[in-house]
């Protein structure tokens, strides 16, 4: 008997076999002793009360001792194993790719909207520090410094333009 023999069951004998009128009890017997040594007494002693299960046995013990049919069962099962294997590294390759691919349209993203944000945000206080100098200078006072209005943030140069056009709104009044 072959070493293997315990585990070479075809879905087609299987379901061949597991379809004869036998009892749940005495498939699970066949099933865990089917293939153990000869003189196994339960397996004996099931082959005797049944003779569904010996017929069984009889297309088991064919199916094992022919080596042409073990051996393409093997290569079939090995084929099965590499293809399938196959399939799941794919699909692990596929999922590392696209959560590559979803990173880099992510960042791409969002480096775009920054630099948009970052854009507006720098045109918004280029204009009030624009606006800051002309009124400094239309009203005749000192000049603050471009390095000293950059490093302001825009909250505070809003507050300090509010202050600026409020002079120059009374001084345009008064004339």
């Amino acid at each position: 008997m072959s070493k293997h023999a315990h585990r070479y069951w075809t879905p087609k004998e299987l379901k061949e076999t597991l379809e004869l009128d036998i009892t749940s009890n005495q498939k699970q017997k066949f099933m865990k002793n089917e293939g153990k040594t000869e003189g196994d007494e339960a397996m004996k002693i099931l082959l005797k009360e049944n003779p569904q299960i010996s017929k069984a046995h009889e297309k088991y013990e064919a199916f094992t001792r022919d080596e042409a049919l073990l051996d393409a069962y093997e290569a079939h099962m090995k084929w099965k194993r590499d293809y399938y294997s196959g399939i799941e590294s794919s699909r692990v390759e596929g999922i590392k790719e696209g959560i590559k691919e979803g990173e880099k349209i992510g960042l791409d993203k969002g480096e775009k909207i920054g630099l948009d944000k970052g854009e507006k945000i720098g045109v918004g206080k280029g204009e009030v520090i624009g606006k800051i100098r002309l009124f400094h200078e239309i009203l005749g006072l000192s000049v603050p410094s471009s390095d000293e209005l950059q490093e302001m943030n825009v909250e505070d140069l809003k507050v300090m333009l509010g202050k600026i056009e409020h002079k120059w709104m009374s001084v345009k009044s008064k004339k």
